[in-house]
């Protein structure tokens, strides 16, 4: 599948269908249609939606899925923890997060209406990165569950285009993060594959190692048992399973032939052997599992499809997902989940869905987990599925009851103890906690706090807290349960109306603020804005830290923020406290206590230009009693906002004038007018500066031109006879229709063009270029 078939289908896809260097690309059918709809969202706590499966299964304990949670307006694409990532499944321009599991969902991050959120990856510090198409693959990084986001890579577009290909072109470990690009320009054996690598949580990226003698690079996995990197190649002889001993400087075969052509691998506990499903688009496709210290296989049963994920659920249960690709031959009606409890020696077919149309690409993929043993299945057009394993005639998993409880004084210093609730299920069952603390529905483990009880330390002091029991048996599902949340926990010798009982209870509880506070503190206000330029549209992120200097104790401690008037408030983040809201003109930002293990409070503000000008933030800080020294308590930030009002004319490129920028939007689909004998093309450019634009339509095979016919319009050009090239000019940033007529006859089924636009400045040359396909 072309690019620009997986870029504009719809919001449904998640990679990209490959070819092998002899087939051709065509198109695939439209938007997928939806296999089924519901009116709302549907909790199914009991409902199996598994057919099993006949010959296909292989010997072993009898495995079903039951399907938990059904949304299918939201499409999860990544999981960190309890917190879930996704889009719309009618809107792609946007980011979204989910705090239950998929249920219910807040847009994090709005997308410029030429930008599209492809997929998603979680590291496993929580830090979540973005796959987005921006006319380059570019990667969004948030280091705050989607509070914030930075732009932090674009792979290269020109002459070669670079994509990810799936969530899997992402892994990390051992203090790296790696990333593997995927080449799918025309010319697919033009041109080097690179690794990526960052050492700081994906803040900054640089190659580590390139390779030229391979097509794609379809995945990178650490194993963290044996410290080592797996790179898997494909799709050309020499590809499959490599591997770096030096966190990916060298790279070495291990096992290189179609048998190890894959997507992802799921590596056992111990780290000595990968299980996998093949992607073999003309050959048969097996699940294999192979010795990581030899490279030797073993092939475990058939699957009918390729495969596009295979992934670990805790501690060794396997599955793995089939994909049915554009033009394959239609030999199951469905795609499968195969579900091995053993090791990965056998594998049942435990659930399968029908596949929705006969030549479209059609995913199903299980590439995380929550920590409750649930796992997203992820199918094209069905938006969140959020499914479990259930054994039968066996051991059964633990199933809670009655939810675990909390009972105390939610206070520093104070005891809270906790219970593990009730259960059902094959015993004996074993449990396991781990206190949390919360604000809101946004809760996070505590380091080391994994007893039965815990004391409240002063860095808990407005948060609740809660206790997650996670019971496991032989059935090996781990189910995982929360107690209800405590009230906000106040400071030793404040207010005791933290007290809970028989698991507490939602509410604030007092949050210390008032009193005389104070005990010596010493105020001082700090602060940045990123960018520092930002254009009406754009987005400016204020950041701001309360700093007690003294590490005394500072209750009821706040920062006041005049915004500039030239702003909106798109959102607002406080670490602690009860975050920002409207005083008067300005904000009050609570953060409610500051003191010696916790002197420090952040605010985050993002906002929204509106007015072009220099943009004045001014922030105040204080506490419940009075700064002894208030001089640093006062910070004022300044950013700006240029004019867009008049042209930008060119200069000389000594004087380091940018060349023109171009970007698209969407590219409509390839349209026949068979009475004339011509073929419609039609987009929106856009260009940011005075140029010289040309279009033509080329063979990306043989860079031959393709004769536009008369009519062809670009902005206020139109071609009054047959010619290959359209030409027009502008003398400032604007927008332009473009529509072109293509002799339909010059275009063959199945082959690659592309529609090439050059855009020429007294700053240099900017090119773009968007392909299709009969």
């Amino acid at each position: 599948m072309s690019r620009f078939v997986r870029q504009w289908r719809g919001v449904r896809l998640r990679g990209i269908s490959r070819r092998r260097e002899q087939t051709r690309f065509r198109f695939a059918p439209g938007a997928l249609a939806p296999l089924f709809v519901t009116a709302a969202i549907l909790m199914l706590p009991t409902i199996s939606l598994v057919v099993r499966a006949g010959g296909a299964t292989a010997a072993g304990p009898s495995v079903s899925v039951q399907v938990v949670l059904e949304n299918p307006d939201y499409e999860t694409l990544a999981v960190a923890g309890d917190v879930a990532y996704g889009r719309s499944t009618s809107d792609a321009h946007a980011i979204w997060r989910s705090s239950d599991h998929g249920l219910t969902w807040t847009k994090v991050l709005t997308l410029a209406s030429n930008e599209r959120l492809v997929s998603i990856s979680a590291l496993s510090s929580g830090t979540v990165l973005a796959h987005v198409d921006t006319g380059s693959m570019t990667l969004f990084r948030s280091g705050d569950q989607g509070a914030t986001w930075t732009r932090v890579l674009s792979l290269p577009s020109s002459p070669v285009f670079y994509t990810t290909l799936t969530p899997a072109s992402i892994s990390d470990g051992a203090g790296y993060v790696w990333l593997g690009t995927y080449n799918i320009t025309a010319a697919d054996f033009l041109g080097a594959n690179y690794l990526y690598r960052s050492s700081d949580d994906g803040r900054s990226w640089a190659v580590v190692s390139s390779s030229t003698g391979h097509r794609h690079i379809h995945g990178v996995k650490y194993n963290g048992a044996n410290g080592k990197l797996y790179v898997f190649f494909g799709d050309a002889n020499g590809g499959g399973i490599w591997v770096s001993s030096d966190n990916g400087i060298s790279i070495s075969p291990l096992c290189t032939d179609y048998a190890c052509t894959i997507i992802d691998a799921a590596f056992d506990p111990g780290g000595a052997s990968a299980v996998f499903g093949t992607d073999n688009y003309t050959s048969q496709n097996r699940i294999v599992k192979v010795s990581l210290a030899d490279g030797a296989r073993t092939q475990i049963m058939n699957i009918p499809y390729d495969s596009f994920s295979a992934y670990r659920l805790p501690p060794s249960t396997y599955l793995i997902g089939t994909t049915h690709e554009p033009g394959v031959p239609i030999v199951d009606p469905n795609l499968h989940l195969y579900v091995s409890t053993d090791g990965g020696t056998t594998f049942t077919d435990a659930y399968r869905i029908p596949i929705p149309f006969a030549d479209g690409r059609a995913d199903l993929q299980v590439q995380f987990s929550y920590p409750n043993g649930d796992f997203p299945i992820q199918v094209d057009g069905h938006g969140t599925i959020v499914a479990r394993l259930v054994t039968a005639g066996g051991a059964s998993p633990p199933a809670n009851t009655v939810l675990p409880a909390v009972s105390g004084t939610a206070q520093v210093g104070q005891i809270l103890t906790s219970t593990t609730g009730s259960w059902t299920g094959t015993v004996p069952i074993t449990y396991s906690r781990q206190w949390q603390s919360c604000s809101g529905a946004d809760c996070t483990g505590i380091a080391g706090a994994t007893g039965a009880t815990y004391a409240p330390v002063a860095a808990d002091v407005g948060f609740a807290l809660r206790v997650r029991v996670t019971a496991g048996n032989s059935a090996g599902v781990p189910t995982s349960a929360d107690s209800t949340p405590t009230a906000a926990v106040v400071p030793a010798g404040g207010s005791s109306g933290g007290a809970v009982a028989g698991g507490g209870g939602a509410g604030d509880g007092g949050a210390g603020g008032g009193g005389a506070g104070g005990g010596g503190a010493d105020l001082s206000v700090t602060g940045s804005v990123e960018p520092a330029s930002a254009p009406v549209g754009g987005t400016l992120t204020w950041r701001l830290q309360l700093v007690d200097k003294n590490r005394a104790t500072a209750s009821g401690a706040y920062v006041d923020v005049q915004l500039p008037g030239g702003v909106s408030l798109a959102y607002s983040q406080t670490d602690r406290g009860a975050g920002c809201k409207p005083l008067g003109v300005a904000l009050r930002c609570a953060l409610d206590y500051l003191a010696n293990d916790a002197p420090v409070g952040n605010v985050t503000l993002v906002t929204s230009v509106t007015t072009a000008g220099e943009l004045v933030l001014r922030a105040v800080g204080g506490f419940a009693a009075a700064d002894p020294a208030p001089a640093d308590n006062t910070i004022t930030l300044k950013a700006n906002s240029p004019s867009a009002s008049a042209p930008e004319p060119p200069a000389p490129p000594s004087r380091g004038v940018q060349k023109p920028r171009i970007t698209h939007t969407r590219l409509l689909p390839l349209r026949a007018l068979a009475d004339r004998g011509v073929a419609v093309l039609e987009t929106r450019v856009r260009v940011d500066r005075r140029a010289r634009l040309t279009v033509v339509v080329r063979d990306v095979r043989t860079g031959a031109a393709v004769t536009s016919f008369p009519g062809s319009r670009f902005g206020t050009s139109v071609l009054r006879a047959g010619a290959k090239t359209l030409t027009t000019t502008v003398d400032r940033r604007t927008e332009l229709k473009l529509r072109l007529l293509v002799r339909y006859a010059e275009l063959t089924v199945g082959q690659r063009y592309a529609v090439m636009v050059t855009a020429t400045s007294a700053g240099g040359t900017s090119r773009l270029r968007f392909p299709f396909a009969r």
